[in-house]
């Protein structure tokens, strides 16, 4: 049985590296070769806005 190798490659790394109009291979199985879970694919991180970030901060210093 042949071992997994971990990439060392960050999963927004990894996103680039997908091919999202291959005739070969699925995107499913892309994710599977990647090690990269398909919801870090379609992950679209929050922004925060800078009134959010100052209560953060406020809080932080308490």
């Amino acid at each position: 049985m042949a071992k997994k190798k971990a990439l060392n490659f960050t999963p927004t790394q990894k996103r680039e590296l997908i091919e999202w109009n291959s005739q070969k291979i699925s995107v499913s199985r892309q994710c599977e070769l990647l090690m990269l879970s398909k919801g870090a694919l379609y992950y679209d991180p929050v922004k925060m806005d800078q009134y959010n970030v100052s209560i953060m901060e406020f809080i932080d210093r308490q």
